[in-house]
């Protein structure tokens, strides 16, 4: 019985698929991490990890390991912190923190800007 020769492309491409699915599953996680803490502000880490294992679940079901990794590399870029007094505690950072607040500021403004043109305009026309 003779050997199957598998041509290298399709190793190449096979490769190159997986690679992008462990990409966007980085995203994906990270994304889903920003918004629990987002919402949340602080939280432990078997909260943060089943939560987002709870969110993720109905795209697929996220490796515990990945979520610490990418926990991990949040940390590295200032967007979580670890609670000084209890290292299993996770925050979202203060500067991302006011990013966010600053964001739902101008929001709000916006909102409230366009609601009373609207109320205007009605006016003006009735």
């Amino acid at each position: 019985m003779g050997r199957v020769k598998i041509p290298l492309s399709h190793v190449d491409e096979r490769k190159k698929v997986v690679e992008y699915v462990n990409n966007d599953r980085r995203y994906a996680i990270e994304a889903s991490i920003v918004r629990i803490m987002k919402g949340k502000k602080v939280l432990g880490h078997e909260q943060l990890v089943s939560e987002c294992v709870k969110q993720l679940s109905g795209m697929f079901k996220p490796d515990v390991k990945a979520i610490k990794t990418r926990i991990e590399e949040l940390i590295a870029r200032d967007y979580l912190e670890r609670d000084k007094m209890n290292p299993n505690m996770f925050r979202i950072s203060r500067a991302i923190f006011e990013i966010i607040l600053e964001r739902d500021y101008w929001e709000v403004l916006r909102v409230r800007f366009l609601y009373s043109a609207k109320n205007s305009v009605s006016r003006i026309l009735q």
